[in-house]
């Protein structure tokens, strides 16, 4: 027999079949760290994990304040709208007013939406914004400030002495967005 023997090729084609094994098998083992094809237990998103925004009830949106590290504030349930809460770390809680079918996330800024955020000395902030752009202070429910950006009229800041946080009322009619902020319905959830 002439030519090299059939055993080490042999050899040779195992090694590889067994290196793609081994490749294989990393593989699916790395996918399935990662939570791949496991419906029952997704792998959680960075989006998700920051406080995607999501429909909510008032049940869970009351729990949702009861847990929350600032305010979560609303005018109460309202005909014809869903709740959309959205919590971003420590610092901002937002829920919007969801009409007409929107579903959670929905980019348009066209609902009524209603904001907190941390902000130490809210009221000093408001007050030097007012100054600022010559725009009117005015009083709020409960002891608040408010104060309506004329350069962005669709906002309106409200800030109460003594809190280290400031709420912020959106509202594409900027008519509305200011009856919104000076309403005695503006109030924090209270939680469950």
């Amino acid at each position: 027999m002439e030519g090299s023997s059939p055993q080490p090729r042999l050899l040779r084609v195992l090694w590889v079949l067994l290196a793609l094994l081994v490749a294989l098998l990393a593989g699916l083992l790395i996918w399935q760290l990662l939570g791949g094809g496991d419906e029952d237990n997704p792998v959680e998103t960075t989006e998700e994990a920051s406080g995607a925004p999501r429909v909510v009830s008032v049940e869970e949106l009351r729990e949702a304040a009861g847990s929350s590290e600032v305010p979560v504030y609303w005018i109460g349930p309202q005909d014809g709208a869903e709740l959309e809460l959205s919590e971003v770390g420590e610092v901002r809680v937002f829920v919007r007013y969801l009409t007409g079918g929107a579903e959670a996330g929905d980019p348009k800024p066209a609902f009524l939406a209603i904001g907190a955020y941390r902000l130490p000395n809210a009221v000093a902030a408001l007050k030097a914004n007012a100054k600022r752009t010559g725009a009117e202070l005015r009083k709020a429910p409960r002891g608040a400030f408010a104060w309506q950006d004329p350069d962005s009229p669709t906002s309106v800041y409200v800030a109460r002495p003594g809190e280290a946080f400031q709420v912020e009322v959106y509202d594409p009619d900027p008519k509305r967005a200011l009856s919104t902020a000076l309403s005695p319905r503006l109030r924090p959830v209270a939680g469950g």
